[in-house]
């Protein structure tokens, strides 16, 4: 099972550039997390100043597995009783898992087709948790979409204050120390010239995603931390990273 979760990242990974690799440069963070994802997610996701995380699972019913996660029973209860960190989940965290459906595939007839299906980690996990959150209504979207939306519209994921917020939520959830634990998250960021990976460069700590994603220190950002940030208007492939899972 756990071979097709990497598949899946793998997938996601790679639309994930082709969909950056069109545009004229800049830097992406698109990048598995590792042994961080006990605490953390699966998958990083940072570009044009959005950062978000997700977590990969092979299909739906595997889901049912985050149930066995006391840190995510935490997670949902702490969701539970704080409007402000609810809010900061549903912009940055969020679920993804193979949807599978018979289609009639041009040349082949009938086939068995896998899609990924991207949603909102809480308010999909916590319910089947039997843990309180004060959720919306929850979309589900395809992949492409979710991605489309990150990377354009940017209406998917959170600014780099709320992001920092939410990763010491989830750091002192696990029971870390959030200052250290914020100086050791580390992944790589893809530096794009021309459509084309020009550089790979490692990451470490929260503060070098930052300077190499946006050029400051989440302190010197302007945005406000506030419960739930507006819609914006639209503005603006490479193989995938090692996993180790």
């Amino acid at each position: 099972m756990r071979q097709l979760e990497t598949d899946l990242i793998l997938r996601f990974h790679t639309a994930l550039h082709a969909q950056f690799s069109r545009r004229q440069g800049g830097t992406l963070a698109g990048t598995a997390l590792g042994g961080q994802d006990r605490a953390l997610a699966d998958y990083l996701l940072a570009a044009n100043a959005r950062f978000a995380l997700i977590e990969f699972k092979a299909a739906a019913a595997a889901i049912a597995t985050e149930d066995d996660k006391p840190l995510r029973h935490r997670l949902c209860r702490a969701l539970g009783t704080c409007r402000q960190s609810a809010a900061l989940a549903r912009d940055i965290h969020y679920l993804a898992w193979g949807s599978h459906a018979e289609r009639n595939v041009p040349g082949f007839g009938m086939q068995t087709v896998e899609d990924i299906v991207v949603t909102p980690y809480a308010g999909k996990v916590c319910p089947l948790l039997d843990e309180a959150y004060p959720a919306p209504a929850q979309t589900e979207e395809p992949s492409e979409r979710f991605i489309r939306r990150f990377l354009g519209s940017r209406t998917a994921g959170g600014s780099a204050r709320r992001f920092k917020a939410y990763l010491e939520l989830l750091y002192g959830i696990a029971g870390g120390c959030t200052a250290s634990e914020l100086k050791r998250f580390e992944g790589f960021v893809y530096v794009y010239v021309a459509g084309a990976v020009l550089h790979e460069v490692r990451f470490h700590g929260l503060d070098h995603l930052l300077e190499l994603t946006l050029g400051r220190s989440p302190e010197r950002a302007p945005e406000r931390l506030t419960e739930r940030e507006p819609e914006r208007k639209q503005t603006r492939e490479r193989d995938g990273p090692e996993l180790s899972m």
